[in-house]
């Protein structure tokens, strides 16, 4: 059974972490134009797919990694690597919605051709956000496949 739920919380924290990391390794160079029309034009683009999909997939991991947590109580170490990990993931999930999410709200609202005046200010923090909650999800990805590998739960 504790193998099931830690493939489903790896596979799960993996999709989710990917489009974190994928974003903020490939777009990032989109988002440092001085054009705010093409800034806005791929930001409202993404945000279309990611507002429907990272919800349902960020909170699937959380429960999945929370199963992980609760499943390893027994076994000291893999509880705190997967405790922790889970303690990160939703640090991501905080910063998404307390800052990302807003933003992305926002520039969903602009016209592509006349974005306001504020868009760098904006995209900007944007930035700042995404790369802290990338941060606290590939550590915590690290730390739940730590849990997994070095440690057996029965």
């Amino acid at each position: 059974m504790i193998e099931i739920v830690q493939f489903a919380a790896l596979v799960l924290t993996s999709l989710s972490m990917g489009v974190h990391f994928g974003t903020w390794l490939t777009e990032a160079p989109l988002r440092e134009t001085r054009s705010g029309a093409l800034f806005t034009e791929v930001q409202q683009g993404r945000d279309r797919v990611a507002a429907r999909v990272m919800p349902i997939l960020g909170n699937a991991a959380i429960l999945s990694v929370a199963a992980c947590v609760v499943l390893a109580r027994a076994v000291p170490g893999a509880f705190a690597l997967s405790l922790a990990a889970l303690i990160l993931i939703i640090g991501d999930m905080a910063v998404t919605l307390a800052g990302n999410v807003p933003i992305n709200k926002q520039v969903q609202s602009w016209e592509v051709a006349a974005p306001p005046p504020e868009w760098a200010a904006l995209r900007d923090r944007w930035e700042k956000l995404h790369t802290m909650r990338t941060v606290l999800i590939v550590s915590g990805f690290a730390l739940l496949a730590s849990s997994v590998v070095f440690f057996k739960v029965p």
